[in-house]
């Protein structure tokens, strides 16, 4: 018998912990707590937090932990990996780019039940303070070191005072454009990202460049927030979207930044993206 998901008795978080039903062994995803679980009966029907103090994983801490222990990329891997994406390891440094070992859940592969893997850490700040921490492993098994956490673009100080900025769908290609010299770039995968730092942080811009992936989902995603930022902006600041990265030479169109990094390299990819306020308007 095999792992199923389900809600987590620690965090609450919906189908975010993978139960073993023969065992009782319950780890979540989202907050890391782990254990063998005392299920209750129908008859026992405890309130969540009594059950939740029988039970031999649980400590009584601050459900929003912050970052999931993190340490310098040192491991030739990792730097190798992100070099074979075209991103330097100062570029790594720069934007706090960290990596560890984490539980991740159940790949099918590897990973059958779940278990520790080396995971690349991308730090997120606000306002110099490290909020969250998302992790990512080799696989693309993604999750989040706290059980709820502000949700918000990745690399959000970056634009703090800079006169415009640039969307990305995703922190790898938000470190390309840093990397060829691009630096007030966020990375946002919702809606909600933008509205919730739109006060803050958006507000005021002379510029907005979404670079979007030019697949159906990227696009609408850039569509949708062009449309949000245009009837907030209105006149006052110039919104585009930037989909167009070039294409192979076997006609097939380039995704994303990172891919265009890759295939063209940084001058390419840096023309692509600055160069494109000097086009007439949309």
């Amino acid at each position: 018998m095999g792992f199923r998901k389900v809600n987590c008795p620690y965090c609450g978080g919906e189908n975010t912990a993978a139960l073993n039903e023969e065992t009782g062994y319950v780890r979540c995803n989202l907050c890391g707590a782990d254990g063998y679980i005392e299920t209750p009966t129908e008859e026992e029907k405890p309130n969540k937090e009594e059950w939740l103090q029988r039970q031999p994983w649980f400590k009584r801490q601050d459900k929003r932990r912050l970052a999931a222990p993190v340490e310098p990329i040192d491991d030739e891997n990792v730097v190798a990996w992100f070099a074979q994406r075209g991103i330097s390891e100062e570029t790594l440094i720069n934007r706090s780019v960290t990596a560890g070992k984490d539980w991740m859940l159940p790949n099918g592969k590897d990973r059958p039940n779940g278990g520790e893997c080396r995971t690349i850490h991308f730090n997120y700040y606000r306002d110099e303070e490290l909020v969250a921490t998302k992790l990512r492993s080799a696989d693309k098994c993604f999750r989040w070191s706290v059980p709820s956490c502000d949700n918000i673009p990745y690399n959000l100080d970056s634009i703090k005072r800079a006169p415009g900025c640039y969307i990305t769908e995703g922190e790898i290609d938000a470190l390309s454009l840093h990397e060829v010299g691009l630096r007030a770039v966020i990375s946002a995968v919702s809606m909600q990202e933008i509205v919730n730092v739109f006060e803050s942080h958006l507000k005021g811009k002379d510029f907005v460049f979404i670079c979007a992936d030019n697949d159906e989902r990227g696009l609408e995603l850039a569509e949708k927030i062009k449309k949000y930022l245009t009837a907030k902006m209105g006149k006052i600041a110039t919104v585009k979207i930037i989909s167009d990265y070039g294409t192979r030479p076997d006609g097939t169109p380039i995704k994303d930044a990172n891919e265009c990094l890759t295939t063209f390299g940084p001058t390419v990819l840096y023309d692509k993206i600055a160069n494109y306020q000097n086009t007439p308007s949309e």
